[in-house]
């Protein structure tokens, strides 16, 4: 996984890359959970940009709704952005489209 970080510093944007799947996601969770960490007492949303994601599975998912968690209690979201139609679906497969504020947009 590679990432990029963008935006300031308050309200970070990260572009993941490749897959986000069982094999990356340990990698990510690290990464974003520590830096979660050190901001903590900051205030400020995290936006994910997925447009060079191929890939998501479950194990991408369960991901999401920690960063959800550790986030929301500290009254910060967590937003995502540039979803393909396969990762939205796999979002809302596990009926997750509305936490996530994911449309239905979604064919297949």
């Amino acid at each position: 996984m590679d990432k990029e970080l963008a935006a300031t510093s308050e309200n970070p944007l990260i572009k993941l890359e490749g897959h986000v799947d069982r094999n990356t996601v340990p990698k990510i969770r690290k990464e974003l959970l520590g830096m979660i960490r050190k901001k903590k007492k900051s205030t400020g949303d995290l936006t994910l940009d997925f447009s060079n994601v191929s890939k998501m599975d479950t194990a991408g998912v369960a991901l999401l709704v920690e960063l959800h968690r550790t986030l929301s209690n500290g009254k910060n979201r967590l937003h995502l952005v540039h979803l393909s139609d396969k990762n939205k679906q796999v979002i809302h497969l596990a009926r997750l489209g509305d936490l996530f504020g994911v449309e239905k947009d979604v064919t297949g």
